[in-house]
């Protein structure tokens, strides 16, 4: 996943191991983020669990991080 998305690592997307974060500020902007991840996922032959994935969260904790939708983050 690491090689795949490497391009959006740290602007777009974070990545530790097999969790990707996407971000966007406005939705039409993670949404675009979502699909070039998509994209380059299937590029690769990769595949994600549906059953594991979460969208539209305003919050989501990441590597003991509570990342929320206003930029912040707390641990």
């Amino acid at each position: 996943m690491n090689t795949a998305l490497s391009e959006l690592v740290g602007t777009k997307t974070l990545i530790y191991l097999d969790d990707i974060v996407i971000w966007g500020v406005i939705l039409e902007e993670h949404n675009q983020r979502l699909t070039e991840g998509f994209d380059r996922l299937q590029v690769q032959s990769l595949k994600l669990e549906p059953d594991k994935c979460e969208f539209l969260r305003k919050e989501v904790y990441f590597l003991g991080y509570k990342i929320i939708a206003d930029g912040g983050s707390h641990r």
